[in-house]
């Protein structure tokens, strides 16, 4: 049923974003609180497979940035997810900085990997890597998507570096304004 809602809630959010019906908000926001929050919530599926989770500012990350604080929360949630359901054994890690205007965060994982020929599809709708993965991992393609377009609204970006078996790092990078 969970998962059923996630899809319905997916497909909900890219056809808002289809139909430029979906904002985004520019207010003020907690960062470390967000960051926080989110490994609460992914925290207990990654140790329910001995995955370790921890969450490191690279700098001193200021305390309140002007963002939209839901969006960011969704993608951390849909990437660190993925992280979850892809890695096995090891750990992930959500790695933040905010430089020159911008937030760049990054969700690394020591999971499956992405070979190579895929990479290139990760992002779009309904992609899955193989038959195989879709099975196991009981994904729909949209996740990624998602992020994609959420970032998108935000005036951001994001990248990936992965290894088969050795793991995958997405870095996401969106403009913020830093509050004193």
């Amino acid at each position: 049923g969970q998962h059923l809602l996630g899809i319905i809630n997916d497909i909900l959010d890219l056809s808002k974003i289809e139909a430029g019906m979906m904002g985004v908000e520019a207010i003020e926001a907690a960062l470390p609180q967000t960051l926080l929050e989110v490994e609460a919530m992914v925290r207990p599926r990654a140790a329910g497979k001995g995955v370790g989770f921890s969450t490191r500012l690279s700098t001193p990350v200021p305390d309140r940035i002007i963002s939209d604080p839901n969006r960011l929360r969704q993608i951390l949630v849909n990437l660190t997810n993925n992280a979850a359901k892809f890695t096995e054994r090891g750990r992930i890690g959500i790695r933040a900085e905010v430089a020159g205007g911008e937030l760049v965060c990054s969700v690394e994982d020591e999971g499956i990997g992405i070979c190579p020929d895929d990479q290139q599809f990760i992002f779009d709708e309904f992609f899955q890597v193989d038959e195989l993965a879709s099975t196991k991992y009981r994904g729909s393609g949209l996740g990624l998507a998602l992020v994609r377009d959420l970032l998108r609204l935000l005036d951001g970006g994001i990248s990936l570096s992965s290894e088969v078996g050795g793991g995958t790092s997405f870095t996401f990078r969106v403009p913020v304004q830093v509050l004193a």
